[in-house]
C-alpha cells in the first residue's frame, strides 16, 4: 500500500516512528529473557535446568541485540508504506514468540527445561526458520546494493540456518540438539562480526 510522497524530513519522522515500534518488541524481548534467566537466579531448584536450553538463551540475546544493529539500515528506505511496517512488526514478532518460548509462563507438565524444549522443538525451530526467511524479505526492503554488499556470505548464513532449524525440529536427542546449539552459536558470531563489523 503505497503513500503520498514525503519529503527528507517526513521519511526521517516515518524512520524514528518505526524504529521505535521495533524497539518496543524486541526491548520486550530482551525483557523476557533476562527475566527467565532472573527466575532462575532466584529459584535455582525451582525447575531441573539443561545447558543447552541455557545455551539457547544466550544465543536468543545476541541475536536480537544484533537484530537491532542490523536494523539501522532502515534508515536507507526511503518509500516507506504500511506494508513494510506490517512486515517489520511481524519480523520483530517473530523474535519476541522465540523468547517467550524458552522462557515459558509455566513448566507444569514437564520434568524440566530438556524435557519441555524438546516437545516444543518444532515451535522453537518453527521460528527460527522463520526469522531466516524474513530476513531475506529485510534485506530486499534495504535494497539490492545493500543484499550485493554483504556477498555470498549471507546466502551461507541464511541456508545454515534453515539446515540447523530443520536438524532441530525433527531430532529428539539431546546430543543432536547439543550439537545444533554449538553450531548455531559458531554461525551466528561469525555472521555477526564479518557482515557488521565491515559493513559499519
Amino acid at each position: 500500500m503505497a503513500g503520498p510522497p514525503v519529503d527528507a524530513g517526513s521519511v526521517h519522522d516515518l524512520f524514528t516512528h518505526v524504529r521505535s515500534v521495533i524497539g518496543v518488541i524486541l526491548g520486550l524481548s530482551i525483557g523476557r529473557l533476562l527475566q527467565g534467566v532472573a527466575g532462575i537466579i532466584e529459584h535455582p531448584r525451582a525447575q531441573k535446568l539443561w545447558w543447552v536450553h541455557l545455551g539457547w538463551m544466550l544465543w536468543a540475546l545476541i541475536f536480537v541485540i544484533s537484530f537491532w544493529w542490523w536494523e539501522f539500515h532502515l534508515s536507507q528506505i526511503r518509500d516507506w508504506t504500511l506494508g513494510k511496517y506490517f512486515f517489520l512488526f511481524g519480523y520483530a514478532g517473530l523474535y519476541f514468540l522465540l523468547c517467550s518460548i524458552l522462557f515459558p509462563t509455566s513448566l507444569e507438565g514437564y520434568s524440566g527445561y530438556q524435557d519441555y524444549l524438546i516437545s516444543r522443538r518444532r515451535w522453537f525451530f518453527g521460528f527460527i526458520a522463520m526469522i531466516a526467511i524474513f530476513d531475506l524479505g529485510d534485506g530486499l526492503l534495504k535494497g539490492s546494493d545493500y543484499i550485493a554488499s554483504l556477498g555470498p556470505r549471507y546466502t551461507v548464513h541464511i541456508s545454515v540456518m534453515l539446515a540447523l532449524a530443520a536438524v532441530g525440529a525433527v531430532a529428539r536427542k539431546p546430543a543432536v540438539h547439543a550439537t545444533v546449539l554449538i553450531l548455531a552459536l559458531v554461525e551466528l558470531l561469525s555472521w555477526s562480526f564479518a557482515a557488521y563489523d565491515r559493513l559499519f
